[in-house]
């Protein structure tokens, strides 16, 4: 008797999930993209692989953990056509919202923004009509974790900065938490006479326009000539999340004014590491200063440094540094340490969590 309700089961369980995987029906949201806001949850798709049209009345619920109900939407008439059905805010005009007594919805009703939490949003489609193919009810639910988030920021060039570089790199710091989907636009045009940043950024052809970048930084392109000396520049930083554009930075504008790059004695800028190895040498005046843009862990930062006549050896009982998420600033006292001798050529290297190595070559000059 055992073995035939344990068999009944197996064929019930494996019944449901055929019905699951058959469904003609489908509702999709993008959590990471719209959770955040009761507007965004609106920014949904049904896709409708029947063979008709109906009319179906939607109730969207999102609960959190600890919270519980925190929101109800029911919009009483919507519109299912054949196909990929696409959703935004204008349902709300036909729907009725009623919020609960917590705080998180308090929160929500006051700044119609989400707080941190974990989240589950829950769509729950009933068609109206009876016809071929339909089911009576469909339902689909979706998870977020909800945590503040840091406004994306630039980082070098600085805004109104003079430099020499042709080829400068560009640096910015990604908003937080960051989206394992993340990817980052890059516009740097030019300034022409008379024109605001926000003009040259609309009108000008951009000389640097690059997609689709998974790190929060760009070498210049070797493909695209360099910046000319004397012009003006300005540069703008796009955050997207599976194609769909989430916020854009601050526009900065930066000018190429000098004849070359000088390192002078009693430089005080922190110098950025690179990804690449190249032949230039930061001049440290007995104090080493290195910036690193960190977008992974938190925790030690591992780094060594080495003297370039004998690579393998490393320098010793170097201070423990620590590394947090954003833009960290480093300030060593070389001439603490009797291994660094004056002018000879020496070798940072700074390994983050993902395991990406960044270097920076430096001469030690008392």
């Amino acid at each position: 008797m055992r073995i035939l309700h344990k068999i009944v089961l197996i064929n019930l369980a494996f019944l449901f999930i055929g019905l699951r995987v058959v469904s003609q029906v489908q509702i999709n949201f993008q959590p990471s993209a719209h959770g955040r806001s009761l507007d965004g949850i609106t920014f949904f798709q049904i896709n409708n692989q029947t063979s008709v049209d109906f009319n179906a009345a939607l109730r969207i619920i999102i609960s959190e953990e600890k919270a519980g109900k925190v929101v109800e939407v029911n919009v009483p008439s919507l519109q299912v056509k054949k196909g990929l059905n696409s959703f935004n805010r204008i349902i709300l005009a036909n729907s009725q919202t009623r919020f609960s007594s917590n705080s998180t919805a308090g929160m929500l009703k006051q700044t119609g923004k989400l707080p941190e939490g974990e989240y589950e949003y829950c769509y729950e489609l009933s068609p109206a009509e009876d016809k071929p193919g339909l089911q009576d009810f469909y339902e689909n639910c979706f998870h977020l974790g909800v945590q503040p988030l840091l406004p994306l920021l630039l980082v070098d060039p600085v805004d109104g900065e003079k430099i020499c570089n042709q080829k400068p790199p560009f640096i910015w710091q990604p908003p937080m938490p960051v989206d394992f989907n993340a990817r980052y636009r890059i516009i740097v045009s030019e300034v022409k006479d008379k024109q605001t940043p926000v003009e040259a950024l609309s009108f000008n052809l951009p000389v640097i326009n690059v997609s689709e970048l998974r790190e929060p930084r760009l070498n210049y392109p070797m493909n695209i000539k360099e910046l000319e000396k004397g012009k003006n520049y300005v540069w703008q930083i796009h955050y997207s999340v599976n194609n769909i554009l989430l916020t854009k930075s601050e526009i900065w504008t930066f000018k190429i004014d000098c004849e070359e790059e000088k390192v002078v004695k009693g430089d005080d800028s922190y110098r950025e590491l690179k990804i690449g190895i190249n032949g230039d040498f930061y001049v440290a005046n007995q104090k080493l200063k290195f910036a690193i843009n960190n977008v992974y862990n938190e925790g030690e930062l591992k780094f060594d440094i080495v003297n370039l006549k004998n690579a393998e050896k490393r320098i010793e009982n170097l201070p423990k540094l620590i590394l947090i998420t954003g833009l960290n600033r480093y300030e060593l006292n070389l001439a603490e340490y009797k291994d660094f001798k004056n002018g000879e050529h020496y070798q940072l290297a700074v390994q983050l969590s993902n395991g990406q190595k960044l270097y920076l070559r430096f001469t030690y000059q008392e």
